[in-house]
């Protein structure tokens, strides 16, 4: 009996300390359990931080990709709007030859309105000789034979060099009149290649904001990059282990 009382006493003793150490440990369980917790969720802070600069490094990768093809576009309408600038000036200077050339033509008219003019009154002056006769333009006398032919002979000169004059002024306004059209059909079509320029000058200025852009998003990936690396690192290292705790 004294042996069974002594080992049912051991016993007891046995469960005691147990017990005493089971609650010493159930604290101990307890925190380590948060500590996990704790060290889970910096973990996966860390994974998601991680994530979301890779979405966004992707995102951004899109318009970075298009940069060279964009810069290439710009190129050509750079390019282009250049070439029209050139076509202005070609315009301008179409426009300066055009004026000119009308105000030549203008007056060669005029003066063959007044060779005109000069050539019917030597026309009547000289039907008046020629039928009338005539008397001198300084004493008043009558003009004799020989005077009156030498008078008639020299009006007649005088008439055919207007003549002449007035047949090459009309042929000299036909060229001129010939090269006013040819003038305005470059200025047309001068013209008709200019009306893109608006429709140029805003593809530049979409293209060009597209392209500030672009480089942003370049700097911008690089720096996402860089924060994914870090982050890499930090995950491989257990880093977020000494944030948990």
């Amino acid at each position: 009996i004294e042996a069974g009382y002594a080992q049912w006493r051991a016993a007891r003793s046995a469960e005691a300390a147990a017990n005493e150490r089971l609650a010493h440990l159930m604290p101990l369980r307890e925190e380590k359990t948060q500590l996990e917790r704790a060290i889970d969720g910096a973990r996966q802070e860390l994974l998601a931080q991680q994530r979301v600069a890779a979405e966004a490094a992707q995102a951004q990768r899109a318009k970075v990709e298009q940069l060279p093809s964009r810069e290439a576009e710009a190129a050509r309408i750079r390019e282009r709007l250049e070439a029209l600038e050139h076509q202005e000036v070609e315009r301008q200077d179409a426009l300066e030859l055009l004026q000119s050339t009308r105000t030549e033509a203008e007056l060669l008219r005029s003066a063959n309105e007044r060779i005109e003019a000069d050539g019917q009154a030597l026309k009547e002056k000289l039907h008046l000789l020629q039928n009338d006769g005539a008397s001198c333009p300084v004493c008043g006398s009558e003009l004799g034979e020989d005077g009156l032919e030498q008078l008639i002979d020299k009006l007649a000169a005088e008439r055919a060099q207007l003549r002449e004059q007035y047949a090459q002024d009309v042929a000299e306004i036909k060229e001129l009149e010939a090269r006013i059209r040819a003038t305005q059909g470059t200025i047309a079509d001068l013209e008709r290649g200019l009306k893109e320029r608006g429709t140029l000058q805003r593809q530049e200025g979409q293209v060009h904001r597209f392209l500030t852009e672009a480089y942003e998003a370049y700097q911008e990936v690089a720096r996402l990059e860089s924060s994914q690396r870090a982050l890499s690192t930090r995950l491989g290292a257990g880093d977020y282990a000494f944030e948990g705790q």
